[in-house]
């Protein structure tokens, strides 16, 4: 598949058989074969981020694979908070999810809950200890509260971080791209796709 930063024009080749990856520069910028993304970056001028096929900038958090867990009649989108581009999930009747856990909830609404555990009337239940009086010192008092308070702390950001998880993104994010399932192999496949043969501007001595 194509390298998600590759610009447009660029194109991925081996060399005697070894298939560590090269990339070719277009003719317009000599036809250079390099090896590394910063070299690539250097004859761009630019920084390289994750791309569609026509230079469209994705993201850090641009997917590079069609997750196994999402439908192939769902869609992939992208849009911007701020500055920063994020990917969501759009469902075939238009609602949008921002992670898997709403993609999985919305199609399995009883994902997740607890089954009634059912009482058997025969099982005996334990007696109830008897609490154990601990006389602690002034510093295990100190320590006892502020281990109390980092546990509440943390159980509040997990639960704002699953309930926000679990929310519809709202109608009005901007989606500037989405894929559908057959638009995401377009977009990710090889520069030169099915041909074999190397472009007549390459040097010689690289293979497809």
């Amino acid at each position: 598949p194509r390298i998600s930063w590759l610009p447009p024009n660029w194109g991925q080749a081996y060399r005697d058989g070894r298939r560590r990856k090269l990339y070719v520069a277009p003719p317009g910028k000599g036809s250079r074969v390099v090896f590394h993304r910063e070299n690539v970056e250097r004859i761009e001028g630019r920084r390289l981020y994750p791309m569609d096929q026509h230079g469209l900038h994705l993201g850090h958090e641009c997917i590079k694979q069609w997750p196994g867990w999402l439908p192939k009649d769902w869609m992939i989108g992208y849009f911007k908070v701020r500055d920063t581009v994020k990917v969501c999930f759009l469902s075939p009747k238009g609602a949008r999810f921002q992670d898997r856990k709403g993609v999985l909830d919305s199609l399995n609404p009883d994902r997740g809950k607890r089954k009634p555990t059912k009482l058997n009337p025969k099982r005996k239940r334990k007696p109830k200890k008897k609490p154990i009086n601990i006389v602690l010192g002034e510093f295990a008092h100190r320590m006892a509260f502020k281990l109390r308070q980092r546990a509440i702390f943390s159980l509040r950001d997990s639960l704002a971080f699953h309930a926000e998880g679990e929310d519809e993104l709202p109608d009005t994010c901007d989606i500037f791209r989405s894929f559908t399932y057959e638009e995401f192999d377009q977009c990710f496949a090889p520069p030169l796709g099915d041909v074999t043969t190397p472009p007549a501007h390459w040097p010689e001595g690289l293979e497809v």
